[in-house]
């Protein structure tokens, strides 16, 4: 999958989330609110990679390097 595609896959899995306010009311969370937690994922993705440190790490770090420039462009 290229990385613009996983970015906007990310976004939409969590714009899609219902959210419910103080007075029960529902509602989506902002596009920025979800391309925010989007980048907290793949923050924690990159850390991994960065423990596990193997030859295929490398290559998912690389491909999660990708996805997270695509979110900051779209932030």
């Amino acid at each position: 999958m290229e990385a613009k595609k996983k970015a906007d896959e990310l976004i939409k899995k969590f714009h899609d989330i219902d959210m419910v306010d103080n007075d029960g009311d529902t509602y989506w969370m902002e596009r920025k609110n979800a391309i925010q937690c989007a980048l907290i994922c793949v923050n924690e993705i990159l850390n991994e990679c960065i423990e596990i440190n193997t030859d295929k790490s490398l290559e998912r770090f690389n491909f999660w390097q990708e996805v997270k420039a695509e979110l900051k462009k779209q932030s």
